[in-house]
């Protein structure tokens, strides 16, 4: 699959990451307290990753909370981590997390 959504790791042949699969892959995730409120988005989608930064094979994301005192924030956290790290080529894997940053989109 090709994308052209700024910088990207390319891998050879049409494999390419960039933003785009960077965002797809923290998609994954779902927040369990808003799965349970019956809306299972993933983690871009909710406006929690504010930066997906790809700059040659390295890898640079900033994950905020929902809410300061999120139960389960360092989950999502170590979540992202091994979601993102089992993405192809990225050699360095930096996840920025601040608990009290609540800029998320539509907030």
């Amino acid at each position: 699959m090709r994308f052209r959504d700024g910088p990207q790791i390319r891998l050879g042949g049409d494999i390419i990451i960039g933003e785009t699969e960077v965002r797809a892959a923290l998609d994954g995730i779902k927040d369990p307290c808003f799965c349970v409120a019956g809306v299972p988005a993933g983690l871009s989608e909710m406006g929690l990753v504010p930066l997906a930064r790809v700059e040659g094979n390295a890898l640079e994301i900033d994950v905020i909370a929902t809410e300061p005192t999120c139960p389960v924030a360092m989950m999502l956290v170590k979540q992202a981590r091994t979601v993102v790290g089992a993405l192809p080529g990225a050699t360095s894997i930096t996840i920025n997390f601040d608990p009290s940053r609540l800029d998320r989109v539509g907030r």
